[in-house]
């Protein structure tokens, strides 16, 4: 019998894994984010989960395109979309981040927490 190639993968990866210790993700403060980073165009094609309920908000879009950028107000992010649906009609979105000293979440304008 002939085990596959991809097998002796598996089990290597699964192996280092085990060895591996990994630490738990800290979560940074908003104003420690390296805004830098994060600013310019960014092309959103497609959206994975392990429960189908989690994917119901992607199922009519196509892709996106967002840009983000830098308010004046330093504390400010805005985020731009434009939408594709699956039926070629394009819909804009808007939105805005605020950066709060000293916690790691970032609040949308408007949307109550």
């Amino acid at each position: 019998m002939e085990i596959p190639w991809y097998y002796f993968l598996y089990l290597y990866r699964a192996f280092v894994d085990a060895l591996s210790l990994c630490e738990e993700p800290m979560k940074l403060h908003a104003s420690e984010l390296n805004r830098d980073q994060y600013l310019g165009r960014w092309l959103f094609i497609a959206a994975a989960s392990s429960s189908p309920s989690s994917l119901r908000t992607f199922t009519s879009a196509d892709s996106t395109l967002f840009s983000m950028t830098q308010s004046n107000d330093p504390q400010r992010l805005q985020l731009q979309a434009a939408i594709r649906l699956k039926t070629g009609q394009c819909v804009p979105r808007s939105w805005i981040y605020l950066l709060k000293e000293g916690s790691a979440d970032l609040a949308t304008e408007g949307v109550p927490t």
